[in-house]
């Protein structure tokens, strides 16, 4: 397994087998299949600071997003030196694309999640 699938696998198990967790932050696994054939998994963290975050596997790429804001849905946006990528969340959908505020490219529309 990949250092970043195994990463990403760490985070996605239950309870106590998560080493990353901590007791009042919630972990949440979901995992988006997408229109075109993708499979996304992503663990979407609520810290007690409330600020929150998500890690998402795309194209074989282990990314680290914090949330922005979004009139509707959940918004998480990538920071760093590269392409700015982003995850729009609403019920059960995911759009993957970069660009940030002004999207480029999307990467994956019509996701789907499934369980994890």
């Amino acid at each position: 397994m990949r250092p970043a699938v195994a990463g990403l696998a760490l985070l996605m198990l239950p309870g106590d087998a998560a080493v990353a967790q901590q007791p009042a932050d919630d972990l949440i696994p979901a995992l988006y299949r997408c229109a075109d054939g993708a499979a996304v998994p992503v663990v979407y963290i609520t810290p007690a600071s409330g600020e929150g975050y998500a890690v998402a596997l795309v194209a074989g790429r282990l990314v680290a997003l914090r949330a922005a804001p979004s009139a509707s849905g959940a918004r998480y946006l990538s920071r760093g030196t590269g392409e700015v990528l982003e995850l729009w969340n609403k019920g059960d959908r995911l759009t993957v694309a970069t660009g940030g505020d002004a999207p480029d490219r999307v990467i994956h529309a019509d996701c789907v999640a499934t369980a994890p």
